[in-house]
């Protein structure tokens, strides 16, 4: 049996209404002015300055060997630092270089600011789940967003991106936020040629959740309902697959309070879970379409208490306009500053 998340405290997302105010915040940048003033003021600083100077490099040369030693350590940490930067760097360039680059409406510069990294999970293939954090100083809110856990939905990607770069601007909350993005959930099925639903194993990762009752209920709706559809096979069991498990790993230590899901093509708007949902997303209207034994709506929203939004964007191939985009954003923001006041829970049960 998979243990439970620990998540006991009350949920923040209540439903108390709050203006949401969303700006750029001014940013002054202060040149000071030389005033003239005596000119001995200056050499005399300078003067100063140079005898202060002159002990010091005295001292370090006298030091022991010991301590010289530990000044080298030190002077190396720029170095690792340097190196640890360009490794990111690295990472970032071969996730725009192959998964990302298969997105709809993703251009190299933009996936580059992204600044993806690799996360500690791979999928099927080995290929890794990039993430990223985006964290306002203070941050007690985390808000989860996933794209592409199903890998012919190429659109819900190239949003996780696009939305990556708004979170970096600055926006009045009533709480600020930590974001947590994974945009590519399942990338071997995005860079299968032609890409499709399932993982590299025919796993359908959003039926593979551990929802109760998955080895009764999972088996006999794939069998019934979708007439054993290989796109929709659940798995032997749940959390069978290693992006699955990455996720709910996810969910166990980053512990959000709100999860974003981001699907393509119906063109609607789902809400699982506590609290009142958003009634629309841009021109994404609320249609909750039910649940289904082992998705993430089910699992996080219904049995772990932790609000799923589930966006159905209207065309898998292509993205909204960038526009559209932004709305889709605003709304979200404007709809959790709403809800998300009052004591902060552990994101759910």
């Amino acid at each position: 049996m998979l243990s439970p998340l620990p998540l006991t405290e009350p949920h923040p997302f209540q439903p108390v209404r709050v203006a949401l105010t969303c700006g750029l915040a001014a940013l002054v940048l202060a040149a000071p002015t030389l005033a003239a003033g005596p000119v001995a003021e200056g050499p005399a600083k300078s003067s100063v300055a140079k005898k202060s100077v002159a002990p010091a490099r005295s001292a370090s040369s006298a030091k022991s060997p010991a301590a010289a030693k530990s000044m080298a350590a030190k002077a190396t940490v720029p170095a690792t630092s340097t190196a640890a930067g360009a490794a990111t760097a690295t990472a970032t360039a071969a996730a725009c270089d192959s998964v990302m680059r298969r997105l709809p409406n993703v251009s190299r510069p933009l996936c580059l600011a992204a600044e993806l990294e690799p996360g500690t999970g791979r999928s099927v293939k080995g290929v890794p789940l990039f993430t990223r954090d985006i964290r306002t100083e203070g941050a007690k809110l985390r808000v989860l967003v996933m794209g592409g856990i199903h890998g012919d939905e190429l659109s819900a990607g190239s949003l996780a991106i696009h939305w990556m770069a708004m979170a970096k601007q600055p926006a009045q909350m009533p709480q600020p936020v930590h974001w947590r993005f994974i945009p590519v959930l399942n990338p071997d099925g995005v860079l299968a040629q032609p890409p499709r639903r399932v993982n590299a194993n025919g796993v359908d990762l959003n039926r593979n959740f551990p929802t109760p009752n998955w080895e009764r209920d999972a088996a006999v709706y794939w069998e019934q309902r979708t007439r054993k559809d290989p796109r929709r096979w659940p798995g032997k069991r749940p959390l069978s697959e290693p992006e699955t498990r990455y996720l709910h790993e996810q969910m166990q230590s980053f512990k959000p309070h709100l999860i974003v899901a981001i699907h393509a093509p119906y063109g609607v708007l789902d809400f699982d879970g506590p609290s009142v949902p958003p009634s629309k997303l841009g021109r994404l209207y609320l249609d909750q379409v039910g649940i289904f034994p082992g998705s993430l709506g089910n699992y996080g929203g219904v049995h772990k208490g932790v609000p799923v939004v589930t966006i159905e964007l209207p065309n898998s191939m292509r993205t909204p306009l960038d526009a559209e985009m932004r709305q889709m954003w605003l709304d979200l923001l404007r709809w959790m500053s709403e809800k998300a006041v009052g004591s902060l829970g552990n994101g759910g049960r």
